[in-house]
């Protein structure tokens, strides 16, 4: 967990953590990882072969294989996300046994979705987002939200390093709406990962 803010790691500051994910299921930390840690790493994963992911009336952005990543120094970050040391590090905040279901790196750009769709999984988990996006113009889209049958639950914007943590029941939809002209060249850069319960035996 070295690349933890260490305010993060503090008893105290846990708890609360606990206790806010308890009550009201989401929880935001700002300036998550250490900025000495990623400094120009941006640069470096933009570099890395980001492959199309393109579905009509479902999807449009592009993906990250982890496979495809050719730079030892961007591998291993995104490796960190995946790492026991993280898994042990959310599953103590939410006080669940977790298992990684998905992990995505996903970039979205100018003209790219998530509509809402029948196909989209749907079940109890835990979905973790964190945030490379450097600059972005919420005029231009690219919001999150997060929705049941009868209301909008939660917005998510573009926030440099930033973590997001959200419990997701099988009601819970999600759509990013589409980004239009006004992003120009800017990009949303972020690690998608959902991660399920594990049922401990008694």
């Amino acid at each position: 967990m070295n690349n933890i803010s260490e305010v993060y790691k503090q008893k105290e500051v846990l708890e609360a953590m606990r206790e806010n994910m308890q009550h009201e299921g989401v929880l935001q930390l700002g300036n998550f990882l250490n900025e000495e840690e990623n400094k120009n790493l941006i640069k470096q994963i933009l570099k890395e072969p980001f492959i199309l992911d393109y579905k009509a009336l479902e999807h449009s952005r592009s993906t990250l294989p982890l496979s495809k990543i050719t730079n030892y120094e961007v591998l291993s970050f995104f490796e960190f996300f995946r790492s026991k040391n993280f898994i042990e590090y959310i599953e103590d905040i939410a006080e669940s046994e977790l298992q990684i279901e998905t992990f995505k790196i996903c970039l979205y750009r100018h003209k790219d979705f998530i509509l809402l769709h029948d196909k989209q999984e749907r079940s109890d988990s835990l979905d973790i987002i964190f945030d490379l996006t450097q600059t972005w113009n919420e005029a231009a889209g690219g919001i999150l939200t997060y929705v049941n049958q009868e209301e909008e639950i939660f917005y998510l914007s573009p926030a440099y390093n930033s973590l997001t943590i959200l419990f997701r029941n099988e009601e819970y939809m999600r759509y990013l709406k589409y980004i239009n002209h006004l992003a120009e060249k800017d990009i949303i850069l972020r690690i998608e990962i959902s991660m399920r319960f594990v049922e401990t035996e008694l």
